[in-house]
């Protein structure tokens, strides 16, 4: 996730954690990792990463993480007014993420809209349906 302890500490999408402080995770739920991951602001973490053919650790000092859902927006293509808008995740404030890069983009002549939602892994139904009926009626 952009601007984050992962990101500085060089992480990449597609990284697998194989250990949590020396825990193995590979038997672990996705929820018993987050627990192993989350803790108070400034306590460190280290974590074994599996990339292509390579295992390395990486050493984290976490902080508080504040997630942007809607990260990128813009006009892509002013000739015929395309807009792109990126989503992240579905959270509490996507909606108002959203509405805010929309109306962005419609004051700058928007037309046509990508939006794109790669490697979004989700988030919570509520949200996912409020996105989705700002294009559906």
């Amino acid at each position: 996730i952009k601007g984050t302890p992962g990101e500085r500490a060089g992480l990449r999408r597609g990284d697998k954690i194989m250990a949590i402080d020396g825990k193995d995770t590979t038997y672990m739920t996705l929820d018993e990792a987050v627990s192993l991951m989350r803790g108070p602001e400034d306590t460190e973490l280290d974590l074994t990463i599996h990339r292509d053919e390579d295992a390395f650790e990486v050493h984290i000092i976490r902080e508080l993480i504040n997630v942007v859902s809607v990260p990128d927006y813009y006009i892509t293509d002013e000739e015929h007014g395309i807009g792109y808008i990126e989503i992240t995740n579905f959270s509490d404030r996507t909606y108002e993420e959203l509405r805010k890069a929309l109306e962005f983009l419609d004051e700058r002549g928007q037309k046509a809209l990508i939006l794109d939602l790669r490697f979004n892994p989700g988030g919570t139904l509520g949200a996912a349906l409020e996105v989705a009926n700002e294009f559906v009626s």
